[in-house]
């Protein structure tokens, strides 16, 4: 009887530290998907990156002139990880012809609920073409969403599949992709690169897609 109660112990301490695996996988990819849509902000914005501070792990912090941060790992050091990459599932962007940026899921439209795509951004990336509206002292801006969601994703224990939610986390769907390994890796980026003058940084996407910024206060 003892021999049965360390055994169920010991198969409940697996299941949780499993679990507990899943959630920081997940809890890493979304956070990489916040730091692709402040990329996107800014760059809808005009913004510039003011400030880049190397940390003794290889991660850069680069600070945008909205005052938001994000930390990348440098692409000289984007093979750490590669034991927990997760394969299959690649949560994006792409702009449309519209001008306006959506997220996709593996190249295709990600849709909300209700059907429609999903915005990254309230921000039109358009230089204030609806200003004309600003009759009412907001530039056309006061049906914006400041509230606008972000893809969460989560990893089901049961199916060990990717699910993802398009609301807030209020309902999931799954996406048939299996995430194989259980360390965070960086699955949104794959690098980003200083030019030689040290004025713009390229972050590129694990689907190729990539940014540039400007920087300010370069050496």
């Amino acid at each position: 009887m003892a021999s049965c109660d360390k055994l169920h112990e010991e198969r409940l301490i697996g299941l949780g530290q499993r679990v507990e695996a899943l959630e920081q996988t997940a809890m890493y990819y979304n956070n990489q998907l916040t730091i692709l849509r402040t990329v996107v902000q800014t760059i809808e914005e005009h913004g510039v990156i003011t400030s880049i501070n190397e940390h003794n792990d290889g991660t850069y912090t680069l600070t945008m002139s909205n005052g938001e941060a994000v930390t990348l790992r440098n692409g000289t050091d984007g093979k750490n990880g590669t034991d927990g990459k997760t394969e299959g599932l690649n949560i994006s962007v792409r702009q449309d012809t519209d001008g306006i940026w959506y997220w996709t899921l593996n190249g295709e439209w990600l849709q909300t609920p209700t059907g429609e795509r999903m915005r990254v951004t309230p921000y039109d990336g358009k230089d204030g073409k609806d200003g004309k509206d600003g009759v009412d002292g907001k530039d056309g801006q006061d049906d914006i969403n400041l509230t606008l969601p972000v893809p969460q994703t989560r990893i089901n224990a049961v199916t060990g599949n990717w699910e993802i939610s398009t609301d807030n986390g209020v309902s999931w769907s799954d996406t048939g992709v299996r995430a194989n390994g259980q360390d965070g890796t960086n699955d949104i980026f794959q690098s980003f690169e200083f030019s030689a003058d040290g004025t713009k940084v390229t972050i590129t996407l694990t689907d190729g897609r990539s940014f540039t910024l400007p920087v300010t206060n370069h050496p």
